[in-house]
This record gives C-alpha cells, sequence and structure tokens, in this order.
C-alpha cells in the first residue's frame, strides 16, 4: 500500500515532483557556485592585495630612504625603477603580451607610478600604508579595466601627474616636504622627516 500511494503520488503530482527537483538542483548549482565564486574570488584577491602591500614593505619601505640618503628623490626614484621592473619581468612570461612600443610605455607607466609612489611617500612622511593603499587601488582598477582603454586612460593620467610632480616640486624631493630617508647602516636608524 505504501508503493502504490507514493506511485499515484509520483504520477499525480509530477509537476510538484519536477518543481521539487528543480529547486533542489537549483540550490545544488547555487551552492556550489558559490563556494567556486569564493575560491576564485579568494585566488584573484590574495595576489592583489599582497602586490601592493607585500611589494612597498620592500620597494618603499626599505630601498627608496636608503637611496634617498645619499641622492635625490627622482634619482632614488629612478633606480628604484631599474630594479622594480627587474621584479615584474618574470609576469611578462605569463600575463602581459608586451612587444615594442607597449613594452616602452610599460616602462614609462612604471617610472610615472614610482615618481607618484614617492611623492606619496614623502608626503605622508614615510607611511608605508598610503603607498601600500595606492598600490593596492591600481591593481584593483587594472585586474577590474582589464580593456586596453582602461589601462591606457590610468597610464596617461598617472604619467601627467609624474610630470606635474617633477616640474612643481622639483626632483630633490618630489613633495612639497623634504624627502623621508632612513639609514638603516646606522645603528640608530636615523629618520628625516622635517618639513618645509
Amino acid at each position: 500500500p505504501k508503493y502504490n500511494t507514493y506511485h499515484c503520488w509520483n504520477q499525480h503530482n509530477s509537476k510538484q515532483r519536477l518543481i521539487a527537483e528543480y529547486v533542489f538542483y537549483a540550490g545544488y548549482k547555487l551552492y556550489f557556485n558559490w563556494i567556486t565564486l569564493k575560491v576564485n574570488f579568494l585566488l584573484w584577491f590574495f595576489p592583489l592585495l599582497t602586490y601592493g602591500f607585500g611589494e612597498e614593505g620592500g620597494w618603499r619601505g626599505f630601498a627608496l630612504p636608503q637611496l634617498q640618503t645619499k641622492y635625490s628623490a627622482l634619482l632614488s626614484t629612478f633606480i628604484l625603477t631599474f630594479f622594480w621592473l627587474g621584479w615584474h619581468i618574470p609576469t611578462f612570461f605569463y600575463r602581459y603580451q608586451l612587444s615594442g612600443v607597449m613594452l616602452v610605455g610599460f616602462i614609462l607607466g612604471l617610472f610615472a607610478g614610482a615618481i607618484l609612489l614617492t611623492f606619496l611617500y614623502n608626503y605622508t612622511r614615510g607611511s608605508l600604508l598610503a603607498v601600500s593603499i595606492w598600490h593596492f587601488s591600481f591593481n584593483l582598477v587594472s585586474m577590474i579595466g582589464t580593456e586596453a582603454v582602461v589601462a591606457g586612460t590610468m597610464s596617461t593620467i598617472i604619467m601627467i601627474l609624474a610630470v606635474v610632480i617633477i616640474l612643481k616640486y622639483g626632483r630633490k624631493d618630489l613633495s612639497p616636504l623634504l624627502k623621508t630617508s632612513v639609514d638603516f647602516g646606522n645603528n640608530n636608524y636615523q629618520c628625516t622627516w622635517p618639513g618645509r
């Protein structure tokens, strides 16, 4: 009798059964898509986060203030850009398809970005948080806007800002404040943060 009841329900309620199966399947798909989305987001977001915050500890947290103890802010930025370019070379093999003019544009954009980051670092008196947030934000916009128009527009704006910074604040400090330098060779870790 139970089989017959189920069998009758199955025949007479085929629409309800179809709806129930569809709801179950849709829920199943949504659940696993949600898990996949979370994993994909983490796989996308974690490197993005470490690029900005991880790199800046070395570039602006150590190298730039050391270089600025001996050289002008612009020359320090130029030297830093050379090493920063070397850091980015491996990404050319798996992320970018750069050749000729695009490679020159990338190098100029990297140098302009380094000038902007030096300005920000010196203007905030050595704030790693400020330069890390800027670097993270730039990477975020770059990753979201994969179209060439977005990258080209961002690079153009940054290059214009770099020229304005050089013309307005000069090569020595690249900022309205004096350059920030830290002498790690000295056991006292002397920091210079004077304003103008």
